[in-house]
């Protein structure tokens, strides 16, 4: 008989997928974009969170500067869904 290779990940490769992102407790860019764009969010909702930063992402550094604490948390997001942007935070 011949086993089948199974494909699993380790558990702790996959509780990280899942749990939500660390926020900072001020966004100031996202707020600006929100602003611009006159446009609410729930930051609860990572998805679009990062659709905004994504459609804003032109206004980094003209309306507010991307801080330290809020670069960790959109490169975060970036990475997890797989965004373009992930490669343009520093």
């Amino acid at each position: 008989m011949r086993r089948q290779s199974s494909t699993r990940t380790a558990p702790h490769a996959a509780g990280n997928q899942r749990g939500p992102i660390k926020r900072p407790a001020k966004l100031p860019l996202l707020d600006a974009i929100c602003k611009k764009l006159n446009q609410r969010v729930d930051l609860e909702d990572e998805p679009r969170v990062l659709g905004l930063y994504e459609r804003g992402w032109i206004f980094n550094g003209v309306l507010c500067r991307l801080g330290d604490s809020e670069s960790r948390y959109v490169k975060a997001l970036a990475t997890r869904y797989d965004s373009w942007i992930a490669r343009q935070v520093a």
